[in-house]
């Protein structure tokens, strides 16, 4: 995703605008160009389990891949530790 230039976005019908730190839960948002949020549940024995991982950069190109791959295995290692 790229960091919104605006003060306010919008978010679903019905629903008023939200700052986009709030929205995406980074209070850092404003601090790089680009961003990749992955979010995991994974569900082991009827209980489950959840991670995140979240990665701002600024590069350009925008290499969304190798900072894809980084935030997913930070979820991964979220989820494994809420186990």
């Amino acid at each position: 995703m790229r960091t919104p230039q605006t003060r306010l976005v919008e978010t679903t019908p019905g629903l008023p605008p939200m700052t986009p730190e709030e929205l995406w839960r980074i209070p850092e948002l404003r601090k790089f160009r680009y961003w990749v949020i992955c979010d995991v549940a994974v569900g082991v024995d009827g209980r489950i389990a959840r991670g995140r991982g979240v990665r701002g950069f600024n590069e350009e190109p925008a290499n969304f891949a190798a900072h894809h791959q980084a935030a997913f295995l930070q979820a991964i290692e979220g989820v494994i530790g809420s186990l």
